[in-house]
Formats: structure tokens, C-alpha cells, sequence
């Protein structure tokens, strides 16, 4: 069954441009190699962190709407605990 989720993520601060779009490019290929799609992006822009999150003091915000079947949410939320570029995310269902 295809559901409709929020995928919001916190990227390092501290990337430039070019590496930042590589990040959510990775990111954008992880869900699709899992028959995921991404029907909208969001940019919050760069800010603040409440509390250093692996050293960071400024994280970089996005968020998408991405429909992907259930049985494969296990196995993204997998791949993306070892995403080492991410310094936080959460999937939530809409």
C-alpha cells in the first residue's frame, strides 16, 4: 500500500552549495532505488540548532512530501541511520 509521508532531515551547517546538493541528490537516489517518490521539496534554509548535534551548531533544513509503499519504509529508515551526512531525520505519515 503507497502512503504519503513528511521526510524532514537536518543537513551540517557548515556544507557549501555544490556539497549540499550532492547530500540531497544521495538522498533523493536512496528513496527512488526503493520505489519511493518524491512529490515535493522544501527548503527551511540554514539555522540555528537548539543543542550541538555531532559538533554542529547550525544544521541546514529540508523537507519533502515522498509517497512510498510501507514495506519498503523499514528498509529506508535502515539506510538512513547510517547515513553519516545526516545529523537528524524523521519520516512521519501525512
Amino acid at each position: 500500500m503507497i502512503k504519503r509521508y513528511e521526510f524532514v532531515f537536518v543537513l551540517p551547517g557548515k556544507l557549501e552549495k555544490e556539497t549540499l546538493d550532492e547530500e540531497k541528490k544521495k538522498l533523493r537516489d536512496l528513496l527512488t532505488a526503493h520505489k519511493a517518490t518524491v512529490k515535493e521539496e522544501v527548503d527551511w534554509g540554514k539555522k540555528q540548532l537548539a543543542y550541538p548535534i555531532k559538533h554542529e551548531q547550525t544544521g541546514y533544513y529540508s523537507i519533502w512530501t515522498v509517497e512510498a509503499a510501507t514495506s519498503v519504509l523499514r528498509e529506508i529508515i535502515r539506510i538512513m541511520n547510517f547515513q553519516d551526512s545526516v545529523l537528524r531525520y524523521a519520516m512521519l505519515q501525512i
